[in-house]
């Protein structure tokens, strides 16, 4: 994985992560029997001990010794290959894997006029579903093909995952690769992978970024034909993507030892997180929010078992509800407003002028060239101070 966060990224290289994602495993030793007794539909599921078929490709689901070879994926791992050299199926992403090829004692497959029966690996499993809950994978690895004649061939791996925090690219004609790898062998079995996937967190993708995540080609066999094999789906996109973050690093602004959950003033400035954050009249009292007992009750109490007598006010950089996202970036808060589209998805009664940073972590919350503390009554001195604390 590569992770970076800038405020501006200018390429001079390609950011490669091809095949740096799950992980295929060749079949180096020759396994049995070497016919086609073995029935394909009672071989999903086998032992790591089982001679008629070999390990899956990797992916998200555990490592099972009950479990790990059969034509079944491994969720996006593809499935393996079964005795009569039928082929691994290709590891996913965003899209399906491609099932591997028939056995050869079925005549080569339908294109032969043979019997059509699939007896390849499954390909991986599609994960298009699970990007919209803000899910992150690896890619998954291709299965391995059968082998009773010493001529194996290495799995595809998945691809890897980059991730940037970033406002402007600057391409400079380079790109980001995160490709699976084409499978290496003597005598190609197929291993197709299915497409990736882009995450991004705008409405839509710029037009100045050009993606392709076109599916894996099925392997073909040295006669030419590919034996029944698939190819792999074609990968695609998906917009307004919000990763979790860890909070306890992005909201450290000032550097110092005190995690951000429990560090009552982030951007130390000399005001309390909960002042700058609650600074509303909901009950038109003349006492702000942030002093008002009935404001804490109204909103808080009781939400998740939050109890404003025994814990005040909410920590912004907490997660009341526990589901991992902060409170000034979870729609799920009570005090949460709406959403602001831009590369983080702040709730707007955290954020005045709309700037992307938070109050509680913002030196300037109304960006009116005025600092927070100046404006709170505190002193010239006293900002340059925190100043020089936030920039060090």
């Amino acid at each position: 994985m590569v992770a970076l966060q800038a405020k501006k990224l200018v390429l001079q290289a390609d950011i490669n992560v091809i095949g740096s994602g799950f992980k295929g495993q060749s079949m180096l030793i020759n396994g049995t029997p070497d016919n086609c007794s073995v029935n394909p539909n009672t071989s999903y599921t086998l032992s790591s001990t089982a001679s008629q078929s070999f390990f899956k490709g990797e992916g998200i689901v555990p490592d099972n010794n009950a479990s790990n070879r059969g034509r079944a994926p491994r969720a996006n791992g593809g499935g393996s290959g079964i005795s009569g050299y039928s082929g691994g199926g290709g590891g996913s992403s965003f899209g399906e894997g491609g099932m591997g090829g028939y056995r050869w004692c079925d005549e080569l497959g339908p294109q032969d006029g043979g019997p059509d029966i699939p007896a390849g690996g499954l390909g991986g499993v599609a994960l298009s579903p699970y990007f919209p809950e803000d899910k992150l994978f690896l890619g998954g690895a291709g299965g391995s093909g059968y082998v009773t004649t010493d001529n194996p061939s290495d799995p595809t791996d998945g691809g890897g995952i980059v991730i940037l925090f970033v406002d402007t690219i600057v391409g400079n004609g380079y790109s980001i690769l995160a490709d699976g790898t084409s499978p290496v062998s003597v005598n190609p079995v197929g291993a197709s992978d299915g497409g990736g996937v882009l995450l991004y967190s705008l409405p839509t993708l710029p037009a100045t970024v050009t993606f392709s995540a076109v599916g894996g080609s099925s392997g073909v066999h040295s006669n030419g034909y590919d034996n029944g094999a698939e190819d792999g789906e074609v990968g695609g996109t998906f917009g307004l993507y919000v990763p979790i973050e860890n909070v306890n690093y992005r909201a450290n602004v000032d550097n110092d030892d005190v995690t951000p959950t429990c560090d009552i003033d982030d951007d130390n400035d000399g005001i309390p997180d909960i002042q700058e954050i609650y600074i509303g009249d909901h009950g038109s009292d003349g006492v702000l929010d942030w002093a008002d007992p009935d404001f804490c009750t109204s909103f808080f109490d009781t939400i998740a078992g939050w109890s404003c007598a025994v814990d005040g006010l909410p920590n912004p950089t907490a997660d009341i509800d526990g589901d991992g996202y902060a409170n000034f970036i979870d729609a799920d808060f009570p005090y949460c407003g709406s959403f602001v589209l831009r590369i983080d998805q702040i709730c707007s009664n955290f954020d005045p002028d709309g700037d992307g940073i938070p109050s509680h972590l913002d030196l300037d919350s109304y960006n009116d060239g005025i600092p927070d503390i100046i404006e709170a009554g505190g002193s010239k001195y006293q900002w340059r101070w925190t100043k020089r604390f936030h920039d060090r």
